[in-house]
C-alpha cells in the first residue's frame, strides 16, 4: 500500500518529523558551541605547538654544538662573487712583451673608528649637500687619523697582470674646485695595520660595513713628510684592507685629518700604485 505524509497547512506550519529531527540537531550543536568540541581542538593545539617548539630548540641545539650555526656578522662576512673577467688572457699574452704604464687605484671603501670603542663600529663621512636637483654626495672620502680615531681603507686590485703595489701618500693639493680641508702634523708618525678578512667591505653585503675587523699585525710605519713606501703583492679581483692608526712612538703629537678626491689632479691622498708582473 501506498503511504501519505502530512503536508503543512500553512507556510509556517512545521511537519512533527521534522521538527523533531531540527530539535536533535539543535541540541547537538548547542553542546558543541558549548566547548564540548572545541575542547579536544584544543589540546591537541597545544600539544602540537609544544613538540614544534621542542623540536626547534634540539636543531638549535645541535648547530650551536657543531659550529653549522653563523651569527648574522658571520654571514655578512660572506665573499662576493666576482668572476673574472679576464678569461685565456693568459693563453692571449703567453708570448706578448708589451708593457703597461702604472695605474692609480684609490680606496673604494673608507670609514672612520673610534679607538675607544670595543665593537670598532665603523662610520663613513661625507661632504653631502643640498643642490636644486636634490641632495648630492661628491666623492671625496674622508683621512682622519689621531688619538681618538682611525681609518680604515679597502683597496679592490684592478685590472690584469698589474700585481705589484705600493701604497702611496702625499698631503692632497687644494684647488678651486676642491678643497681638502687639511689639519695634520706632517711629521705624526702613522702605522700601517692589516687585517683580519679578504672579503669586500659594502653597504650592499650585509652588515659588512658595521664593524672593522680585528686588528693581525703593524705592515709600517711611516711620516707624511719620508719617502718610504709599502710594496706587496696584490692579486687581481683581490681585495687588501688596512688601518691607519697613531702610532705610540707619536702618541702626544698625532693628528692627521684631510679629504681627498679620486678625480684631483695631480692625485693625492692615501692610494696605491699598481705595476704590471
Amino acid at each position: 500500500m501506498y503511504s501519505y505524509d502530512e503536508l503543512p497547512s500553512s507556510p509556517d506550519e512545521v511537519p512533527e518529523v521534522e521538527s523533531g529531527k531540527r530539535r536533535a540537531i539543535d541540541v547537538s550543536s548547542a553542546r558543541y558551541f558549548k566547548g564540548e568540541g572545541y575542547d579536544n581542538l584544543f589540546l591537541w593545539t597545544c600539544i602540537a605547538t609544544l613538540l614544534s617548539t621542542a623540536l626547534c630548540c634540539i636543531l638549535f641545539a645541535m648547530d650551536v654544538s657543531t659550529g653549522f650555526y653563523k651569527s648574522p656578522r658571520d654571514l655578512s662576512r660572506r665573499p662576493l662573487r666576482r668572476p673574472s673577467t679576464y678569461i685565456n688572457l693568459d693563453r692571449v699574452l703567453s708570448n706578448s712583451t708589451t708593457s703597461f704604464p702604472p695605474l692609480i687605484n684609490f680606496a673604494q671603501s673608507v670609514y672612520q673608528i673610534r679607538t675607544s670603542d670595543f665593537h670598532r663600529t665603523m662610520s663613513e663621512d661625507d661632504r653631502s649637500k643640498f643642490t636644486p636637483v636634490g641632495k648630492i654626495y661628491p666623492n671625496s672620502r674622508h683621512i682622519s687619523i689621531t688619538p681618538a680615531a682611525s681609518t680604515i681603507i679597502q683597496f679592490r686590485h684592478l685590472d690584469y697582470r698589474m700585481e705589484r703595489c705600493s701604497l702611496m701618500r702625499n698631503l692632497p693639493t687644494r684647488t678651486k674646485r676642491f678643497d681638502p680641508a687639511i689639519s695634520a702634523e706632517p711629521i705624526s708618525v702613522i702605522d700601517l695595520w692589516s687585517l683580519d678578512t679578504t672579503t669586500e667591505i659594502s653597504r650592499h653585503i650585509g652588515d659588512s660595513w658595521k664593524y672593522a675587523p680585528k686588528r693581525l699585525r703593524v705592515l709600517t710605519s711611516f711620516s707624511f713628510n719620508d719617502s718610504l713606501t709599502y710594496d706587496f703583492d696584490c692579486l687581481s679581483n683581490q681585495f687588501s684592507t688596512f688601518e691607519l692608526a697613531c702610532s705610540p712612538l707619536s702618541s702626544s703629537i698625532c693628528h692627521i685629518d684631510f679629504w681627498q678626491d679620486h678625480q684631483l689632479a695631480p692625485s693625492g691622498g692615501i692610494h696605491i700604485l699598481q705595476r704590471q708582473t
